[in-house]
C-alpha cells in the first residue's frame, strides 16, 4: 500500500526541516512501517536528495542509506537542537553504516610541526596573522571576523588573520578545538592542521591535531571535506556527514562513526573517552590540569577502556574515578602525578 498525499507531504516536511513538533511524531509513526520508508525513498528521489558521493566513495544506494543520509542532513540547521536530537535518535535504528572514505595511504616523511610552520608562512605572505595560544590547564574561547566562534582546548594554537579578505577564511591549527563556522557559501572556511586540510563553508565540528598523534576530525553538524597534504600533493580522503570521525596517521586514514553528543561534550569541558588507550588518556588529562603525569611503573598503558570525566572536576576526583576505571594506584605530589600498578 503507498502513502498518500497527506503522509507524503509530511515526510516532507521532515525533509525541508519545517515539520512541527506533533508532526514529527506523526512522521516517526508513518517511518515504523515498510511503506514508509519506501515512501520516504520515493520522496527524497523526488525532491533531489540523492547523496553524490565521491567518485571513490561505496554505497549500495539502500534505502537505509538514504535514510543515515537525510538523518546526517537533516542536522544541518536545526530550527530547535532539541528537536534535532530527538530526530536523530528517532530515526537512528533505522541507519546503515555508511563509510565515505577515499584514496589510499601516504608515507609519513618529515616533521608535522615544521611542515605546518611551512604552510602557515607560505599562505600569511599577503595575510597578517594573530597567532592565539592557550597554555596547559587552559581553554579560550574566540570570536572571528565572520561571525565563527572557536572553543580552544589546552596546550593549543590557533592562528587567524584580523579579517578574512578575498573569498577564502583560512585558520591554523596545532592542538584541539571545536569550530562552529559561520555560513557562507561564497567563502570556503578551512582548517590547516599539519597535513590535513578541513574544508567546510558552515558547519561544526572538532579537530585534534597534536604533534605525534593521529590527526582526527569528527563531524557534529553540516558536511565537511577532509584533504592530505604532503609534498605539495593534495589528496581528498573523505567526504564527511553529522557523526563521521575520521583519523590519519603515518599516512594511513581510517573512518568509524562517533557519538555527536560525545564531541559537543567536549565543547563543554566534559571529557569522554570511548575505547581509548589508557595512555592517550593520561596525556590529555596533563595538558587539562597543567600537571606531570609518570606513568613508567604502570604496566597496560596501551590498554584501551571507556570512561567519562569532567574538566572541571579537581585533579584527585578525575584520578580517582580513572583508577577504579583502570584499576591503578597513583599518587600526586604537587604538578607531578605517578601512577603505577596495583
Amino acid at each position: 500500500m503507498e502513502l498518500n498525499k497527506k503522509e507524503k507531504e509530511l515526510i516532507r516536511k521532515l525533509i525541508n526541516g519545517t515539520a512541527s513538533k506533533a508532526e514529527l511524531e506523526e512522521v516517526q509513526e508513518i517511518m515504523n512501517t515498510p511503506q514508509g520508508r519506501q515512501g520516504f525513498d520515493e520522496v527524497m528521489d523526488e525532491t533531489g536528495g540523492e547523496f553524490k558521493a565521491d567518485p571513490q566513495a561505496e554505497t549500495d544506494g539502500s534505502v537505509d542509506d538514504k535514510l543515515k543520509l537525510f538523518k546526517q542532513r537533516n542536522n544541518i540547521e536545526p530550527v530547535v537542537p532539541v528537536i534535532r536530537i530527538s530526530l536523530w535518535r528517532s530515526i537512528a535504528r533505522y541507519a546503515a553504516i555508511l563509510v565515505l572514505i577515499a584514496g589510499a595511504g601516504f608515507y609519513f616523511i618529515g616533521n608535522r610541526n615544521n611542515k605546518a610552520q611551512q604552510q602557515m608562512a607560505s599562505s600569511a605572505t599577503s595575510v597578517k596573522l594573530i597567532d592565539y595560544k592557550t597554555a596547559r590547564g587552559q581553554r579560550a574561547t574566540l570570536s572571528l571576523s565572520d561571525g565563527s566562534t572557536i572553543t580552544l582546548g589546552p596546550d593549543s594554537k590557533l592562528s587567524y588573520p584580523e579579517s578574512f579578505a578575498g573569498n577564502r577564511r583560512d585558520v591554523y591549527l596545532q592542538g584541539e578545538a571545536f569550530f562552529e563556522v559561520a555560513k557562507d557559501p561564497q567563502k570556503p572556511f578551512t582548517v590547516h592542521s599539519y597535513e590535513l586540510e578541513t574544508r567546510v563553508v558552515g558547519t561544526s565540528f572538532k579537530i585534534d591535531a597534536f604533534k605525534n598523534d593521529p590527526l582526527e576530525v569528527s563531524v557534529v553538524t553540516g558536511k565537511v571535506r577532509v584533504s592530505s597534504l604532503v609534498n605539495g600533493q593534495k589528496k581528498q580522503l573523505a567526504t564527511m556527514l553529522p557523526g563521521d570521525h575520521i583519523s590519519w596517521f603515518k599516512g594511513q586514514p581510517t573512518t568509524d562513526k562517533r557519538d555527536i553528543l560525545e564531541t559537543l561534550a567536549w565543547a563543554n569541558n566534559k571529557l569522554i573517552f570511548n575505547n581509548q588507550e589508557l595512555s592517550r588518556i593520561l596525556a590529555a588529562l596533563e595538558r587539562a590540569y597543567n600537571v606531570t603525569i609518570d606513568s613508567k611503573k604502570l604496566s597496560g598503558a596501551n590498554e584501551k577502556i571507556s570512561v567519562t570525566l569532567n574538566g572541571r572536576w579537581p585533579l584527585n576526583r578525575t584520578m580517582n574515578v580513572l583508577a577504579a576505571t583502570a584499576g591503578f594506584q597513583y599518587k600526586i605530589e604537587g604538578q607531578k602525578v605517578t601512577v603505577f600498578s596495583k
